[in-house]
């Protein structure tokens, strides 16, 4: 997991910091940190963040009709 993989789901999941850092019992700062490279990503927290993403690729959400 990258810092910019991290990153990239959380922003394709339509996630705050605030609401990642709830969902995962870390904090705000943590999630900042890890995102910009200052923090390593343990690889439990990396591993549940990639199938997140990876359900979210294969669930996108339905498109706006109008």
């Amino acid at each position: 997991m990258t810092p910019e993989r991290l990153r990239q789901i959380r922003e394709r999941m339509h996630l705050p910091v605030r609401s990642l850092a709830r969902w995962a019992t870390i904090s705000e700062t943590s999630i900042r940190q890890m995102e910009a490279g200052e923090r390593s990503i343990p690889a439990a927290f990396g591993d549940w963040i990639e199938s997140l993403g990876r359900w979210q690729e294969k669930n996108p959400p339905p498109k706006k009709t109008r």
